[in-house]
């Protein structure tokens, strides 16, 4: 299949959606040891916001409560993993946008991956990541698993009359192609969550309970789906970025344009070839595998819904992210979880730029903020560098 000048292509199938999946709520960073509670299919209940403690007989708590859920997906979801935006300038040179994918647990690499859910303050703009998420452990008895694997060339027919198979776990979905400027982006499909809390101080003193309000939050909430033990493949572009219409455009310009979000340079490279991987990008923004690359699951609702939920600016809404989260010592992991590759049809200077977003409070690394890298790239090339 050759789209040429299509719009928001992508691929999903409809099937009984029955996940099975647990949330974390007190893992530490030391990684794979995780305490699991009971089977969720929601975003959870209470959120403690770290320990309980006593002083001269008082006990204080301080956690969220939820209390609205502002939108909830009725079916499965494209969700990008990768982004890549190639201008009226690359397209070109550019003869061919190649994702790569792999997510997989083993028993002497990573056990648990949690897909960590963050929430902002409605008095204080602080994006908090507080723990729990969508976690899925390796199967007792099983030395390896892998969840999702994907290689997937783009080929730019502006430069080239090649295309090749989209390959999902060694078998072709389709070939893609695109005229032009354009948006790629490559993925998986999920249910998506929009949950309002409250964040609540408790105190109890002589068998009495005394509930404060402090703050309101809003949370994001992802839930990949799953056939098989494998997440559902999906490829989206939009071939005319600057039109103003299609979901994935929105989405990308809300990243830029609205969310809290800055480009950063990647060093320049004279070439016919340049690629980054996710794992370059957390260690150049110095993020970590707490949270590690980011997933624009605010910034999906807000094309799919229109607009906030009322009392909370776009701006913030579009921010919010949900973060792949692994053991502090096992940042390596994310090698191979997203791969972009350009390849042009003569050498150029790449002067590569990827999205940042502004720091996220991540809790299970000593309350300490991080920049959270998006796997959106741009290749930015020139003549010569």
């Amino acid at each position: 299949m050759i789209p040429g000048k299509a719009r928001g292509k992508n691929i999903v199938v409809e099937v009984e959606f029955k996940p099975v999946h647990k949330v974390k709520l007190n893992k530490t960073s030391g990684g794979d040891q995780a305490r699991m509670e009971q089977l969720q299919t929601t975003p959870p209940g209470t959120i403690p916001d770290g320990e309980c403690y006593g002083i001269e007989g008082v006990i204080v708590c301080y956690w969220w409560e939820p209390k609205t859920v502002h939108y909830r997906s009725r079916g499965i979801k494209f969700v990008p993993l990768s982004i890549s935006y190639i201008d009226d300038i690359d397209d070109d040179y550019v003869e061919e946008v190649s994702h790569q994918h792999i997510i997989r647990l083993g028993r002497t690499t990573v056990r648990t991956l949690s897909f960590d859910l963050s929430l902002v303050f409605s008095k204080v703009v602080d994006f908090i990541v507080p723990g729990p998420g969508y976690v899925r452990t390796l199967p007792a008895g099983s030395s390896e698993e892998t969840l999702f694997e994907m290689i997937c060339p783009v080929t730019n027919l502006k430069v080239t009359s090649r295309t090749y198979d989209c390959l999902y776990f060694s078998s072709s979905i389709g070939r893609y192609a695109f005229y032009d400027d354009a948006l790629v982006a490559t993925g998986f499909y999920g249910h998506l969550w929009l949950v309002e809390y409250e964040y609540v101080k408790v105190v109890i003193i002589l068998g009495l309970t005394f509930k404060y309000v402090l703050d309101k939050s809003l949370a994001v909430y992802l839930v990949p789906y799953e056939q098989n033990g494998r997440f559902r493949p999906g490829v989206m572009f939009d071939d005319d970025p600057t039109d103003g219409y299609g979901d994935l455009e929105q989405v990308y310009r809300l990243l830029v344009q609205r969310a809290n979000t800055t480009w950063k340079l990647l060093p320049k490279k004279y070439a016919n070839h340049w690629y980054v991987t996710a794992h370059n990008l957390t260690i150049e923004s110095k993020s970590t595998p707490l949270f590690g690359i980011a997933i624009p699951v605010g910034a999906l609702i807000v094309v799919i819904t229109g607009g906030s939920p009322p009392g909370w600016a776009l701006a913030v809404v579009a921010t919010l992210v949900v973060g792949f989260s692994v053991s502090e010592t096992q940042i390596e992991w994310y090698k191979s979880i997203s791969i972009t590759i350009f390849r042009t049809i003569t050498n150029r200077c790449f002067n590569p730029h990827y999205l940042r977003l502004t720091a996220f409070l991540i809790k299970e690394a000593g309350d300490k903020y991080y920049p959270t890298p998006l796997m959106i790239v741009w290749p930015y090339t020139t003549t010569s560098c």
